[in-house]
């Protein structure tokens, strides 16, 4: 009995794990000015438009997606509804963009080589400065902020007192950041066309090569790598063994530039029905065992 009770647990945990839940779709900021949705079947889709040059992007947790156009100084709020509103101005070609646990906004400004950071009423002050041309942004589970420097080839660390170190260098180019859910960063090197891994301690290895101007990455919540190939205009999937395949292919007419995924993910009916009869399969199992055990 307890080996059955056992694969009934683990079935229905493995239920909740599907490679990318339904959906959960990624974002798309593209040079043509607007951003798209993308399913989870590789179906794009125009979600918002009327911007410049759009960059960074990244979930709010009220659900709104943020947005750094480049070319207007600004970072918009999007409404679930496709709405775009000004969150923040003044900035110098903003690029990357990320919260930290508290609600505020960091905004890499490539122009200056400031980091701004914008409360949630919209007020803009300088958090860092001193970095070379800086571009994707990143933030670990200590609240540690960490920038790619796009000249001289190397990853800064921001402590949440403040204080900047190089946390790891010998990039080429590098342009997105992500955490995968075991703390180590993925770095896009835009100049060389891979992707690097670099382990907490800040030892740094090739990842995954064979890309044409990797830009934006990001993992979704089922731990898949996903990366804005900028020259080939497409969006690669990257397994992690490092194997790239297309996910959407250039023959779309995408210029990708960032890429962000939706924060709230509802599972198919048909996953909802299997994860509800694992769950009962659970159940019947688990009173059978007790009324063995009460009767000895």
């Amino acid at each position: 009995m307890r080996g059955v009770m056992g694969g009934a647990v683990v079935l229905l945990t493995l239920a909740f794990l599907p490679g990318r839940l339904a959906g959960q779709n990624i974002y798309e900021t593209d040079s043509n000015g607007t951003v798209n949705e993308i399913q989870p079947n590789g179906t794009v889709s125009a979600f918002a438009t009327g911007f410049s040059f759009p960059l960074g992007a990244v979930f709010g947790e009220s659900g709104d997606l943020f947005v750094a156009d480049g070319d207007f100084n600004t970072v918009s709020e999007i409404t679930p509804g496709g709405i775009v509103s000004t969150f923040a101005s003044g900035f110098s070609t903003p690029f990357g963009v990320v919260f930290n646990s508290s609600g505020d906004l960091f905004v890499a400004n490539n122009g200056t080589g400031n980091i701004s950071k914008v409360t949630s009423d919209g007020t803009v002050s300088t958090y860092a400065s001193g970095f070379s041309d800086p571009a994707g942004l990143a933030i670990d589970s200590g609240g540690n902020l960490f920038v790619a420097n796009e000249n001289i080839g190397t990853i800064s660390k921001i402590t949440p007192s403040g204080t900047v170190t190089t946390f790891a260098s010998g990039f080429n180019f590098p342009d997105g950041l992500a955490f995968n859910g075991i703390g180590n960063l993925f770095v896009s090197n835009q100049g060389d066309g891979t992707i690097s891994q670099i382990t907490p301690s800040g030892v740094a290895t090739t990842y995954a090569t064979g890309l044409n101007q990797p830009l934006g990455l990001v993992f979704d919540n089922g731990g898949n790598l996903y990366a804005a190939d900028e020259g080939d205009g497409s969006i690669e999937e990257v397994s992690n063994l490092g194997m790239v395949t297309t996910f959407v292919p250039s023959s779309v007419g995408l210029n990708p530039h960032f890429l962000t995924y939706s924060v709230t993910a509802v599972p198919e009916p048909a996953e909802t029905a299997a994860i509800l009869g694992l769950a009962a399969l659970a159940a019947v199992v688990w009173r059978q065992r007790r009324k063995n055990l009460v009767n000895g």
